[in-house]
């Protein structure tokens, strides 16, 4: 049976974990500290913003007219809806503006302000810390540098991702967390959800929606409705050994 070697090999690589998302930690994942009974967490603001451009262009242009620092609060509020939106997570971000905000790394506080960076080609960067599993702190640093909202907004939805305990998707490049996606679409993507319900899990989601859930890729786990997509991906291996064998038979028929 020549192609027996073929199908181990096939079994042994879709039986492998499949990961569509990347934890910010690695296999021991991180989240902030929330739970599904108490799921509201703070980000305070200090209120300050780069210089914004092309507000025109985000969002229907119906922050046009506004201030930079009132266009940056709704491009914050705006990306914390993407992740706050997501079926079946519990997690919900709020947003606090208090001019007193600085950047700490040590104050067990999340914040979100605008510094003076050297390096001309960071818009923003997030530093998580993380204790025990749960992110105790995670400061977003701004540029002071002019730029436009649409790629603020992308900027700012990419760096609350890394707060809320997701790496950079390398493999996949249609993530918000993609490390080189462009900005063309402010949506988070299939996996960009399976990791942030994979981390916040919303228990009475799980119990109460049993459909089928399309994916891009299978997360962390199967779960729910995922085990249909599983079963599926034990099948193809499968149904390529049978047509494999069903064309070794009639070869080898006299």
């Amino acid at each position: 049976m020549k192609f027996l070697p073929i199908c181990v090999f096939l079994l042994v690589l879709t039986s492998l974990p499949s990961y569509g998302f990347v934890l910010l930690s690695g296999p021991d994942e991180a989240i902030l500290d929330v739970s599904a009974g108490a799921p509201s967490i703070a980000f305070y603001w200090n209120g300050s913003a780069p210089p914004l451009s092309g507000v025109e262009d985000l969002e229907g242009g119906k922050w046009f007219g506004l201030s930079d620092e009132d266009v940056m609060e709704q491009i914050i509020l705006f990306a914390f809806e993407k992740w706050n939106e997501v079926p079946g997570s519990y997690v919900h971000l709020g947003l606090v503006k208090d001019d007193t905000t600085v950047s700490d790394s040590a104050d067990y506080t999340h914040t979100i302000v605008v510094n003076e960076e050297e390096n001309v080609t960071t818009a923003a960067f997030a530093l998580p810390i993380i204790t025990e599993k749960k992110i105790v702190d995670c400061d977003i640093s701004i540029s002071t540098k002019s730029t436009s909202a649409k790629l603020m907004a992308y900027t700012m939805i990419h760096e609350v991702g890394h707060c809320l305990g997701l790496g950079h998707a390398h493999s996949n490049y249609g993530a918000i967390m993609g490390y080189a996606r462009r900005p063309g679409s402010l949506n988070l993507g299939a996996d960009d959800m399976a990791g942030i319900i994979y981390l916040y899990t919303d228990p009475a989601y799980r119990t109460a929606r049993k459909e089928f859930l399309g994916c891009a890729a299978i997360g962390k786990d199967a779960r729910d409705g995922n085990l249909f997509a599983l079963g599926l991906l034990l099948l193809l291996p499968l149904l390529v050994c049978l047509a494999f064998y069903v064309k070794e038979k009639n070869f080898n028929a006299p």
